[in-house]
């Protein structure tokens, strides 16, 4: 009992001691607003692929080239900006319909479309995107079948240093999706 007390009042001096010396959290400055000229960079972004719910699982990863088109966006008050993204996934599905028609394979699917960000912070964009693919079973059931696919996602970009940006995603293909983003 001794020692429950000793560590219970360590931790309330501990936690006492981390708030009375913490520096008040402060706003991000907002630059959705920011209207003047912008330079935006290429990007390569890789993302590694999870999805394990349901009847289907799925993993993988995925590579896209990012090249900015429209600079400073399309909604003139708003500090926005839009790419043309292209790219590929590879990933390993496995479909378990319920007994009658399991099956699992791995695919290609390489993808192209446009990116639109939306300049929130310093530290935070958020965007969407629309890609057109088609997927290319490489190994696998013979119930995979090449088809064109349509492929839409929103996501972020938190900024990590100069050169790197984490890339947070979810979509309809690669529906969890965390990775970096290298600045070219």
């Amino acid at each position: 009992m001794h020692r429950l007390r000793i560590l219970t009042l360590t931790l309330l001096v501990a936690g006492t001691t981390m708030v009375a010396t913490s520096q008040p959290a402060e706003a991000a400055e907002m630059i959705i607003q920011d209207t003047g000229k912008h330079s935006r960079n290429m990007q390569l972004d890789f993302t590694g692929t999870a999805w394990f719910f349901g009847n289907t699982t799925w993993f993988g990863g995925a590579a896209w080239f990012g090249i900015p088109v429209v600079e400073d966006g399309f909604i003139p008050p708003w500090n926005d900006s839009f790419y043309v993204e292209f790219g590929t996934f590879a990933n390993y599905f496995f479909f378990n319909n319920l007994g009658l028609a399991d099956y699992s394979y791995f695919a290609l699917v390489p993808s192209g479309g446009v990116r639109w960000n939306f300049h929130l912070t310093p530290d935070w964009t958020v965007f969407a995107t629309g890609k057109i693919g088609v997927r290319l079973p490489i190994a696998g059931s013979s119930l995979a079948e090449t088809r064109f696919v349509g492929l839409g996602s929103i996501g972020a970009y938190w900024h990590m240093s100069e050169a790197m940006y984490i890339r947070l995603e979810t979509g309809n293909y690669g529906v969890l999706q965390a990775g970096v983003s290298i600045q070219l």
